[in-house]
């Protein structure tokens, strides 16, 4: 299971890692608070894939702008996405 826990410090890293060893779970640790105004926006590399189960996750988080780290955009699928009301 991936996690993602918020507001971290590194005492919090340790004592999470050494919880999880024999879980195995995949942590990300992020120092930021989580509220709705976490992440308006998100930044993928060329090789990621954002599928329609992707974007349908990502809008129902208020993810409103997906950035794509890549040279160009020729070679990437293209989606319209229509906001829901």
């Amino acid at each position: 299971m991936k996690v993602a826990i918020f507001s971290t410090k590194s005492y919090d890293r340790q004592f999470f890692t050494a919880a999880n060893a024999q879980h195995q779970h995949q942590l990300i640790f992020l120092e930021a608070r989580p509220d709705r105004y976490t992440a308006t926006a998100v930044c993928i590399f060329v090789n990621d894939e954002v599928d329609k189960d992707t974007l349908e996750s990502l809008a129902s988080h208020h993810i409103s702008l997906i950035a794509l780290r890549c040279a160009g955009y020729s070679t990437s699928g293209s989606y319209e996405v229509q906001p829901s009301s």
